[in-house]
């Protein structure tokens, strides 16, 4: 199986095998003619210097992975350098927080997902809502994995089978992003949920998806809910038990649902989530039309659709409007069905 690093050098090697086509494509699209979009004056070009693409997360997760590609192909749409810059820390907020005090002259956009779940936990004095949307291009499905020796150990094959360990003593931790985080939240409305009937020791938070399918994957914990796009690569070394949202996995199709196919509650609020791209708050409207269009043409791209081809991930673009169905919906319905001050 190829680790992170070996499948990141294989996106490489096919970005630039299929970079000469995808220039050519864009050159059809006028895709150039974005640059430079507001006007004649030098001095009012955008993009006018490189850019950043904030990820607020450690490599090698799928928002750093995917972040990477995207801003490549975006880059080069608009003839300037578009580099990513991990910010972790927070539960996502450190650098949401950096993504919300940059200058909004659009040459710094920022990774939202689970951001705004954090945001309503941890209350900071920045209001997550003024950000400004840009688009998104997949959508985040969480899954409970599992250890393979645990697994086999203890005939983990179902969620209930899972939730079972639990209450006989087999299991006392389940782990997850840090502790605020989307993960953790699931894992708490579960445990308070009498429908589910399932109590645990301990929760252990991880500095995203990728540290902790290494835990789990070493035995260092059990369990672990996480981000089913850096689990696809992981799969041969774990065991996946259940795609938490209801419907089918767009990562893995063939995991049955927690909620469809194992009988439990649907908490679609907390298991599944747009990846998306935000700006600033204030950042002129003509910016975010700019970087609107070269994020869809960049997802319809040749090199972005046998990135997500090889990885076995989604990509499917939505425009502004995504907000309504992203960081308002979350702030809506997450205080109506989570008890937040228990959580804080």
């Amino acid at each position: 199986m190829r680790n992170v690093s070996q499948r990141v050098s294989v996106m490489q090697e096919s970005d630039a095998r299929s970079r000469r086509t995808y220039m050519k494509t864009a050159a059809t699209l006028g895709i150039a003619s974005l640059a430079g979009c507001l006007g004649g004056d030098e001095s009012d070009e955008f993009p006018s210097e490189p850019m950043t693409h904030i990820v607020p997360f450690s490599e090698g997760g799928s928002a750093d992975i995917y972040g990477r590609n995207l801003t490549e192909v975006i880059g080069e749409n608009l003839d300037q350098e578009y580099r990513v810059e991990n910010v972790p820390g927070g539960a996502s907020l450190r650098g949401t927080q950096q993504l919300y005090n940059a200058d909004p002259d659009g040459h710094t956009t920022g990774y939202v997902g689970s951001n705004p779940i954090s945001w309503l936990v941890q209350e900071p004095d920045w209001d997550i809502r003024e950000l400004k949307a840009v688009g998104a291009y997949s959508t985040v499905q969480w899954s409970l994995i599992a250890n393979d020796d645990v697994a086999a150990d203890l005939g983990l094959e179902t969620t209930g089978d899972v939730f079972d360990a639990y209450n006989d003593g087999e299991l006392e931790v389940i782990s997850g992003q840090q502790e605020g985080g989307i993960s953790h939240l699931a894992a708490m409305v579960i445990r308070n949920d009498s429908s589910y009937d399932v109590q645990w020791d301990r929760y252990v938070g991880y500095d995203g998806s990728g540290p902790l399918i290494q835990a789990v994957i070493s035995g260092e914990v059990p369990i672990g809910i996480s981000a089913s796009g850096e689990v696809v690569p992981a799969r041969s070394d774990l065991t996946v038990i259940s795609s938490m949202p209801s419907g089918s996995n767009l990562y893995m199709d063939d995991v049955p649902s927690m909620v469809d196919d194992h009988g439990f509650p649907n908490i679609d609020f907390a298991t599944r989530v747009p990846d998306a791209l935000y700006a600033p708050p204030d950042t002129p409207d003509d910016i975010i039309n700019t970087l609107t269009n070269s994020l869809e043409s960049a997802i319809q791209s040749d090199e972005i659709q046998e990135f997500t081809s090889e990885m076995g991930w989604p990509a499917d673009y939505i425009g502004p409007e995504i907000k309504e169905d992203h960081v308002d919906r979350i702030l809506n319905e997450l205080p109506q069905n989570v008890d937040l001050d228990e959580i804080r």
